[in-house]
């Protein structure tokens, strides 16, 4: 059913993804099994291959396949839509319809519109900028976010931004004491030297 909004047919895992240029997006179902029933939750994840090949360039504590499956934003859609996790309760075969049914009117009614917001570079890199709950809830790590920020300033070629943007997200890490100050102050210079 989701090939007609671009989703290719082929399933890796319990994904699916939906090609853009320079990127994709891919919805995940999470099965979550219980003595007599599962639920089921569904996220969904935007990927830009050139800004996540930046930013994992020199990091050395995932896998090569990991890197490969970075996203760069993504949420629960329960999150993003009632502010707490939503799961679909299958007890047994007669509820599958129903939700699967179900599932399926999410992804149309919030995933499909957050994918066409933020395949947006420009709307990713406005997200990342930010500090605040809707930045939090779509990129929850602060350093990483971070790093996006940076990251799309120099793809971006806003150059003109890029002291203020390292500065501002210098000036919240070290505020909220978050960990990886030092990577991403290392990350930050890095690319501010490129642009010079």
């Amino acid at each position: 059913m989701l090939t007609v909004y671009g989703f290719q047919k082929r399933i890796f895992g319990q994904s699916l993804r939906k090609p853009f240029e320079g990127g994709y997006a891919v919805v995940h179902l999470t099965f979550i099994n219980h003595e007599d029933d599962f639920d089921i939750t569904v996220d969904v994840g935007i990927r830009f291959d050139q800004l996540e090949n930046l930013i994992h360039e020199n990091n050395n504590l995932i896998t090569e396949k990991e890197k490969a499956q970075t996203c760069t934003i993504g949420v629960e859609i329960g999150n993003l839509t009632i502010g707490e996790q939503k799961r679909w309760t299958v007890k047994d075969e007669n509820d599958i319809e129903f939700v699967s049914q179900d599932i399926f009117r999410s992804i149309k009614g919030v995933v499909i519109p957050y994918i066409n917001k933020y395949s947006n570079i420009e709307n990713v890199f406005h997200l990342c900028l930010k500090d605040d709950q809707e930045a939090s809830l779509n990129a929850p790590i602060a350093y990483v976010r971070a790093m996006h920020a940076v990251g799309l300033a120099k793809l971006l070629n806003k150059t003109e931004l890029l002291e203020d943007v390292i500065q501002q997200k210098m000036k919240y890490l070290q505020e909220k004491k978050r960990l990886w100050f030092a990577y991403i102050y290392g990350f930050c210079r890095t690319y501010k030297k490129s642009l010079n």
